[in-house]
C-alpha cells in the first residue's frame, strides 16, 4: 500500500527578505561587447552589491580583457537610485522585509522603509507569522516589538496545537496502515503453504477456515484506514 498525506496546515510567510546573488557571472562574450553601462544600470536596478564589477574584473582579466570603470559605476548608480525608490523602500517595509545593504545608506529611503516597517509591525501580522510556524521577525523596533510579539506567541499556539495533532493523526495512520500490512502478510504466508501440496487434509482445512478470516479482516482493516484518511484530509491508494 502507498499512501499520500495532503498539506492540512496552510503555512503563511508574513514576508522574507530577497537573497541576492552572493557572486557574479559574466561570460566572455559579454567581456568582449564592452556594455558596460547597460551592464551597469540593470545591476543597480536589481541592487546588485557595488562590489561586483571587482567581480567582473576579475572574470574578464581572466580572458584578457578589461573592464570600463567609468561607465559602470556612473550607469550603476543610476539604476540603484531605481531600486532604492521610496515606494519599493515602503513596500518592503510593510512586508516585512529585510533592508537591502545597499539601500542602507540613503537617508531618504531608510526613513520611508521604517515608515512600512512601523505598518507591518502589528499584532495581526505577528499572528500570521507565528501561524506559519517560522521565527518571530525582528524588523521590528523595541517599541513596535511588544504588540507585534503579542500576536505572534498567540499564532505560534495555534500552529503548535496544530502540530501536535497531526503528530497524533500521523501515528494513528502509521498504525491502521501497518496492521493492514501485517494481514497482508499472513494472508501470503497462508496462501503460500496452502500452495505447497504437502499438507494433510485436516491442515488444508483449517488453514483455509484461518485464510478465510484473515481475507475478512483485511477488508475490515482497510475499511477502517480509508474511514479515517477521509476523516482526516488525506489522500490514500490502494
Amino acid at each position: 500500500m502507498r499512501y499520500i498525506k495532503t498539506a492540512i496546515v496552510s503555512l503563511m510567510p508574513a514576508g522574507s527578505t530577497a537573497a541576492l546573488s552572493g557572486c557574479a557571472s559574466i561570460s566572455k562574450n559579454e567581456c568582449e561587447a564592452g556594455n558596460w553601462g547597460d551592464m551597469g544600470y540593470r545591476d543597480g536596478a536589481n541592487g546588485e552589491p557595488r562590489g561586483v564589477l571587482a567581480d567582473y574584473a576579475n572574470i574578464c582579466a581572466g580572458h584578457g580583457l578589461g573592464v570600463d570603470r567609468d561607465a559602470y559605476p556612473a550607469a550603476y548608480e543610476s539604476g540603484l537610485s531605481e531600486f532604492c525608490a521610496l515606494g519599493r523602500a515602503l513596500a518592503q517595509g510593510r512586508r516585512g522585509s529585510g533592508m537591502p545593504n545597499v539601500c542602507a545608506r540613503r537617508p531618504d529611503y531608510i526613513a520611508s522603509y521604517d515608515l512600512g516597517v512601523a505598518q507591518y509591525c502589528t499584532p495581526d501580522n505577528g499572528y500570521e507569522r507565528g501561524l506559519s510556524g517560522t521565527a518571530a521577525n525582528r524588523v521590528c523596533s523595541a517599541a513596535q516589538y511588544d504588540g507585534y510579539r503579542s500576536g505572534y506567541y498567540d499564532g505560534r499556539a495555534v500552529y503548535d496545537t496544530e502540530q501536535a495533532r497531526l503528530r497524533l493523526v500521523e501515528a494513528e495512520h502509521d498504525r491502521l496502515h501497518d496492521a493492514v500490512r501485517d494481514t497482508e502478510r499472513e494472508i501470503y504466508s497462508v496462501t503460500r503453504r496452502l500452495e505447497s501440496g504437502t499438507l494433510a487434509r485436516n491442515e488444508v482445512y483449517r488453514l483455509e477456515k484461518k485464510l478465510g478470516r484473515l481475507e475478512e479482516r483485511l477488508r475490515y482493516r482497510i475499511k477502517d484506514l480509508r474511514a479515517f484518511e477521509r476523516g482526516n484530509g488525506l489522500d490514500y491508494c490502494y
